[in-house]
C-alpha cells in the first residue's frame, strides 16, 4: 500500500493523520471552544498553520 513493502510503514501515516485531525477538531469545534467568535477561530488556525514537510526541489530548480 502506498508503495511500501510493509503495512506497518503505512500505518504511521494514519496515526499522524488522526492526531492532526484530533488537534484541529479540539481547537475549532464550537462545543470545544470558549470563544466562538470567527476572528478567534481564524487566528488559531493561522497560528497552527505549518507546512507538513520541507518541499523538495527538482534538480533543475537547484541550479
Amino acid at each position: 500500500m502506498l508503495g511500501h513493502a510493509s503495512i506497518e510503514s503505512t500505518q504511521i501515516y494514519t496515526q499522524v493523520s488522526i492526531r492532526a485531525l484530533s488537534a484541529v477538531h479540539a481547537s475549532t469545534h464550537p462545543a470545544e471552544r470558549e470563544d466562538s467568535d470567527e476572528t478567534g477561530l481564524l487566528a488559531d488556525l493561522t497560528a497552527e498553520e505549518e507546512p507538513d514537510e520541507t518541499p523538495v526541489l527538482p534538480d533543475s530548480a537547484k541550479k
